[in-house]
Formats: structure tokens, sequence, C-alpha cells
């Protein structure tokens, strides 16, 4: 999930070296807050899934989610897999 100003960031996530952004759905949305006149608008981006399969050979590798704005340099998070499987 990224918040930040506009245009809002777009999310690219990897598993090491491969793109694994297409197994991952998408949305993002604006919201006002703030007095009138004054008022601030947030974007909010996020990637999710419930269909992103990983096997053995994927344990410990790097899951790195970029949040990247034109311009400005990508925001970079990474994980470790943990993977558990039934020998």
């Amino acid at each position: 999930m990224a918040f930040g100003g506009y245009p809002p960031p777009s999310l690219d996530v990897f598993i090491g070296q491969r793109d694994v952004t297409d197994h991952f759905r998408f949305a993002h949305s604006a919201a006002m807050s703030g007095l009138r006149g004054l008022r601030t608008i947030n974007y909010r981006t996020e990637r999710w899934t419930g269909a992103l399969a990983v096997g053995a050979e994927e344990d410990q590798a790097k899951l790195k989610c970029a949040a990247t704005v034109p311009g400005l340099r990508p925001y970079i998070e990474i994980a470790h897999l943990d993977v558990d499987c039934k020998l």
C-alpha cells in the first residue's frame, strides 16, 4: 500500500528478479480532508492477492514492493518469503 501525492504511485511486486505484479489486483482511490478551501487530497494505491503460489525453491527469496511516482526515486520495501512445504 502507498499513500502520496499526485500522480498516484504505481506499485510493482517482484520475487527475486521475477516480476509478479500481474498476480496482484490493483486499486487506487482519492479522499479529501481538511477545512473547505484548505483541503488536502490523499491518494491511496493498493495491491493484494490470494492467487500467488510459490514453491519450496522460493523459500527465503526476497519479495520486493516498489512504489514509483514519475520524477521521484522509487520507495522500496523488502520482505523474505518463508515457504513451508509438506515433504
